[in-house]
């Protein structure tokens, strides 16, 4: 494109000058040329102040300071808009709501909330995104890109924030700290979350029921099921997920599908991260180290609930008393107490418990199963294997002498773990001490122990 521009068409040369630069830049950008090309990598910018920008990424030079703390920024925009936060001056204000925001952008991407306008949408799939920069991390899923390595270990991932949260995992950082208890955290966002436990604090209310969260996130994934939007059938039954893989893992329930298998053995799951989980039996690996003890993990479930013996924590409270719990299922089998419901009920008689493990101590017979064929013939285990079987009525040879002559007995007893027994069979009919681990329960005291 040839340039017309004439001085003579401008007021002074100043001006013809500024102009011709911008036409010439315009020019540059119409024609797809990129001439400032960056001295440390092999990228190019129309703009010159573009380049010089990018080139403070590699040099570190950050010649921009907080006049209110010692954070500095390679724009003085960026500069200007972190001022803001300790001014508290919020100048962009939602025209849908009272909020208030320091950015435009942020703004104007919360106005989507409002709006429903998704104009991001991903290339890959039909998933739209407020924010570009959500879009972007998406569409990584998609094409493995997973640019931020581990300086400790081969993992990669596709954040930056991820990559940063999992090292300090390694260096065994927790920075931020509960101001309720002694709990630690990598992430700051993470110890908000976990403080809410204590404070009870749901900031985050669905605009459909009357259900509120902790987290905002699990409110949006909650507001999906009214809506509809971005969520998943099942095509076998009437559930239906938010998040498609949870679809995928929930539909093999149906087909019996399950595509994993362990590299060791030849077991299969249904979910990797099952299969994942179970392979470390294998390999010994246990990745959750208690920050508080030297024990380890094979599972973040199994990590977390061991972490609340040391903090106390127990973020499960009874909706129907003041009673706290540390783990979801202890605090379900008291909240049974209230209702008076019995789920677990036996097939030899008509018994029902609230809770599974004391009608599995007093009637083992509710552990059988079709996948343990073989059962023994002096008590009421079953097995996947023949040789399991066969090595377990062993133990009752040793302990009873040859068990021809013992077989009565032996259907007549139970040899529960002591530990799992509960504190009410302590004590026997006659008041005298119950039975310890070399005296079997009779199951005469077992009928009894709930009534």
């Amino acid at each position: 494109m040839e340039n017309t521009l004439k001085e003579e068409q401008w007021g002074d040369y100043e001006t013809f000058a500024v102009s011709l630069k911008n036409t010439s830049v315009h020019e540059r950008i119409q024609d797809g040329k990129k001439v400032h090309k960056c001295q440390y990598c092999d990228m190019t910018f129309p703009y010159k102040s573009n380049c010089t920008l990018h080139e403070r990424i590699h040099t570190g030079e950050k010649p921009y300071k907080c006049q209110f703390c010692d954070k500095t920024f390679i724009q003085k925009h960026n500069c200007s808009l972190h001022e803001r936060i300790h001014t508290g001056e919020k100048r962009y204000k939602c025209q849908h709501c009272d909020r208030a925001f320091t950015h435009k952008l942020s703004c104007t991407i919360h106005e989507r909330t409002h709006t429903g306008e998704k104009p991001y949408k991903c290339q890959y799939c039909d998933t739209a995104f407020t924010q570009k920069r959500s879009c972007v991390l998406h569409e990584r899923i998609h094409t493995g890109d997973k640019r931020y390595k581990c300086q400790y270990c081969d993992k990669a991932f596709t954040h930056k924030n991820a990559c940063t949260g999992h090292e300090k995992t390694h260096i065994g950082e927790r920075p931020f700290k509960c101001q309720f208890c002694d709990k630690t955290f990598t992430r700051k966002q993470h110890c908000i979350d976990h403080e809410r436990i204590h404070t009870g604090e749901k900031t985050s209310k669905c605009q459909y029921c009357d259900k509120t969260f902790a987290r905002k996130q699990k409110c949006i994934e909650h507001e999906r099921i009214h809506t509809g939007e971005n969520t998943y059938n099942c095509q076998y039954c009437d559930k239906r997920f938010v998040i498609k893989n949870q679809c995928i893992d929930h539909e093999r329930i149906h087909t019996g599908e399950k595509p994993y298998k362990c590299q060791y053995c030849d077991k299969t799951f249904s979910r990797k991260q099952k299969c994942t989980i179970h392979e470390r039996i294998h390999t010994g690996e246990k990745p959750y180290k208690c920050p508080y003890c030297d024990k380890e993990f094979r599972t973040r479930n199994h990590y977390v609930q061991h972490e609340r013996t040391h903090t106390g924590e127990k973020p499960y409270k009874c909706q129907y008393c003041l009673q706290a719990f540390s783990h979801k299922g202890s605090c379900n089998n008291h909240e049974r107490i209230h209702v008076g419901e019995k789920p677990h009920k036996t097939q030899q008689w008509s018994e029902s418990f609230d809770v599974k493990s004391d009608c599995v101590v007093l009637y083992p017979e509710v552990i059988h199963s079709e996948g343990k064929p073989y059962k023994c013939n002096f008590c009421y285990k079953t097995f996947v294997s023949k040789n399991e079987c066969d090595l377990h009525e062993k133990d009752h040879t040793i302990a009873h002498g040859h068990c021809d002559t013992e077989v009565d007995y032996c259907k007549n007893v139970v040899s529960p773990d002591i530990d799992r027994v509960p504190q009410k069979l302590i004590k026997s009919e006659n008041g005298d001490d119950g039975p310890t681990r070399n005296q079997p329960y009779p199951v005469a005291l077992f009928k009894n122990a709930f009534t």
